[in-house]
Order: structure tokens, then C-alpha cells, then sequence
């Protein structure tokens, strides 16, 4: 009797065991969302790239020589005589004034061009304060000739004025009548160019001007026979006045006598 208690006891309790067992509640799965993590279901895979790590390291950049390529600067105009030395002129043609000369072996700038090339301008060899010209004919060049700028031709000007001692007046008695005096003289220039000019007396004063056109350098005579002087013993100077294109004066005596 005391057996079957102990059975009956047993199937009670495991009875009630498994009742307790079907009514544990069962925990679910706390869900993922994918736009924070993986995506569900993803397990991510470890990767056989080994990370980059950032380098503080600065790589040298390759050094590069640039090419340069020369530019040929052309080399200045010169001019050098031909054969024999050549002279240089105060203007550019042969009507101007030889003022100095280019040796043999000379080679100088050029410093202008007349304006159909067939003069060049130099610094005169002869005196560095001035320039002169020399014929393209007798020269050779040399150079970048076509970069010599024009040059335009001096003004020629008077370089020398001369007045002639009028002859002795004598006179038979003064006062008297006696015929004009002629005042003659020599003007210079050193080119083509247009002088103006007058005689002027002590006795009488002032002339009338006079023109002479001059074709090339060198000295042409002048003279005035228009005056007739008091009669008055006496020594008089006359003197010759270039007014245009420069000034230039001489002076002379002449002289009266009543024997």
C-alpha cells in the first residue's frame, strides 16, 4: 500500500512539471535595421586587404629642367671702307664739306641712313663730338642693316667770311666828288645752302641785303659798288655781315687821302 502512495506521488509531480515547461514564454529576436548597421541577415566577412594607414612622408616631386632656346639677337650695323680710305662728309652726298675720314681697315656703327641708303651716317673719326657721312659705294656693311634708322641731312651753315681791303682813295682835293667804292669779299659754307648778307661802312652805314645761293661747300665772292663815301681824309673800316642761316662778321679798313 505504501509503494503505490510513493507512485502515485511521483506521477503527480511529473505531471505538474510538465505543464510548468509548455507555458514558458519564448524570447524573440531583437531586430536590426539595415540603414544603421549590416544589413539583416549580412554577416560581414573579414577581408584580406590590410588597411591603409595615412603617411606624413612627402615624396619628393621629380625635378624638371626646362629647355631654353636661344634667340639670335642680330648683331649691329658697321661699316668698313672697301679699299682705300674714304672721306666723311658734313652732309650725306659729295655737294657737303669733306670733315673727316674712315681709314683703311676702320670698322664703326652706323648710326643713319639717308633715305635711299646711299649714305651712311658715322661718328666722325676725326672728332667724336660730331658726326659725319660716308658713301655707301666705298664702304662695305656689315650687320643688320635694315634696322638703321633715317637720318635727316644737316643744315649747312657759313664758316668763314672775309672782307678785301678796298684800294687806297686818293683825291685831288676834298671835299670833292669821288667815284663808289667796291667792297668785295669771300663767303664759305659747307653744303647746298642760301646766304643772305650786306656790307656795311663807317662812314655810310648799313647796305642793302643781298642773296647768293650756294650748290655745294666751299667759298663763292661776294661784292657791293653801290656806295660812294663822303669825301673826308680818313681811315674807314667796312665790314661784311652774314645774317642767314648763321651770323658771321669780317671787318677791313679802307682809306682816303687828299694830296
Amino acid at each position: 500500500m505504501k509503494n503505490r502512495l510513493i507512485t502515485i506521488v511521483l506521477a503527480a509531480i511529473l505531471a505538474l512539471s510538465a505543464c510548468n515547461l509548455r507555458s514558458a514564454p519564448i524570447a524573440s529576436p531583437t531586430p536590426i535595421n539595415a540603414d544603421q548597421g549590416q544589413p539583416v541577415g549580412v554577416t560581414p566577412s573579414p577581408t584580406d586587404t590590410p588597411e591603409l594607414q595615412p603617411s606624413n612622408t612627402v615624396m619628393p616631386l621629380a625635378t624638371i629642367t626646362p629647355t631654353i632656346t636661344p634667340t639670335r639677337t642680330p648683331s649691329a650695323a658697321m661699316v668698313t671702307p672697301k679699299s682705300e680710305a674714304v672721306n666723311c662728309r658734313f652732309g650725306p652726298g659729295t655737294t657737303y664739306l669733306a670733315i673727316g675720314g674712315l681709314k683703311t681697315g676702320a670698322s664703326v656703327p652706323i648710326l643713319g641712313r639717308n633715305g635711299d641708303g646711299t649714305w651712311w651716317q658715322i661718328q666722325n673719326p676725326n672728332n667724336v663730338s660730331e658726326n659725319c657721312w660716308v658713301s655707301s659705294l666705298a664702304t662695305n656693311t656689315t650687320g643688320n642693316v635694315a634696322a638703321v634708322p633715317m637720318a635727316a641731312a644737316p643744315q649747312p651753315f657759313v664758316t668763314l667770311v672775309t672782307v678785301n681791303t678796298p684800294a687806297t682813295i686818293s683825291a685831288p682835293a676834298c671835299p670833292g666828288s669821288i667815284p663808289p667804292i667796291d667792297f668785295t669779299g669771300t663767303i664759305d659754307v659747307n653744303g647746298p645752302v642760301t646766304v643772305t648778307y650786306h656790307f656795311q661802312t663807317e662812314q655810310g652805314g648799313i647796305l642793302p641785303d643781298h642773296t647768293l645761293v650756294f650748290t655745294q661747300f666751299g667759298p663763292l665772292n661776294v661784292s657791293d659798288n653801290s656806295y660812294t663815301p663822303p669825301l673826308a681824309a680818313g681811315t674807314y673800316w667796312v665790314k661784311l655781315f652774314v645774317t642767314a642761316p648763321n651770323s658771321l662778321t669780317a671787318q677791313a679798313s679802307y682809306t682816303i687821302t687828299c694830296p
